[in-house]
This record gives structure tokens, sequence and C-alpha cells, in this order.
């Protein structure tokens, strides 16, 4: 039984080459794994389930900030190690429903919300609850953006 669940076909199919290496890295042959989807399904479970704790546990580890969009809200969550920190921007509901940019986050139409949570359950699976309500990981390239975002927001008093 998975840790966090299993990956769905499709992230499973994403992730199609990762999977072959990652059996094979088990030992298990590719005419193993054909019969296995027919005739022992507990053992095919078993290895979708193990991959998949592979798969998030690395995603996991890899993650320092989170965001989720909406069209007149961005989250971003800072992951530390006993807390997350969050920013919320915020554009009113009666402004114009295009999407803003990161760049439109500092402005007077913009308000600003900060607050912290501390993490009181298992690091990792607080993290992937996020995961699971939309939040993904901001991307490598942008981190430094959100870091000057965090800064400049906690010099701040919004």
């Amino acid at each position: 039984m998975a840790k966090y669940r299993n990956l769905q076909t499709d992230e499973l199919k994403a992730l199609e080459e990762d999977f072959i290496k990652f059996l094979a890295v088990q030992g298990v042959a590719a005419t193993d794994w054909k019969k296995w989807q027919e005739d022992d399904l507990a053992k095919r479970d078993t290895y979708l389930s193990l991959f998949s704790d592979f798969v998030f546990e690395t995603l996991i580890s890899k993650t320092s900030f989170l965001y989720l969009k909406t069209s007149n809200q961005h989250r971003y969550i800072k992951v530390l190690d006993d807390r997350f920190e969050m920013i919320v921007f915020s554009k009113e509901e009666s402004q114009e429903k295009s999407d803003f940019q990161i760049s439109d986050v500092i402005s007077p139409d913009i308000q600003i919300q900060k607050g912290e949570k501390l993490i009181t359950t298992d690091k990792n699976m607080a993290v992937f609850a996020l995961f699971e309500q939309g939040f993904l990981p901001v991307k490598k390239e942008e981190e430094t953006t959100i870091v000057l975002l965090f800064e400049q927001i906690s010099g701040n008093n919004h």
C-alpha cells in the first residue's frame, strides 16, 4: 500500500521511462511485469505503490516553495522544517477577471496577507496534502523571484 497514493494512469504514463528504469533497478524483467499485469495483480500493485511513493518522496524532498494561482489570487508557501510561511496576493473580485502576473503583485490594487502554520504532522505528508489541494512546486528558475518576494513582504507591514 502506498504511503501517499498510487499515481494515476496519466501520471504513470508521463513517467513511463522512469518506471521502466525503476523496475529494472528492482530486478523486474519486462516479461515478469507483463505477466503480473494479468496474473498477479497484488505483485503489480505492490510495485506501483513503491514507485508512486518514490516519485512523491523525490518531489517533496526537492520542494522549497509551492504556489496556487487563480484569476484573482496567488498563494505562495515557503516550506521550512517546522512550519509553512504563506503569502497571499489578492485583487478585488470587482476588478477585471484577467489573470495577474507575478510582476503585478506589488501594486496598490493588490492586497497582501501573510501568515504561517506550524507543521504538527509528518512534514512530507503535510506537503503532499498541499499537492492534493492543487498546489504545485515552484520551478527552480523562479525560486529567486519568490525568495525576493518573501524577503520584501517580510520587511513590509501589510
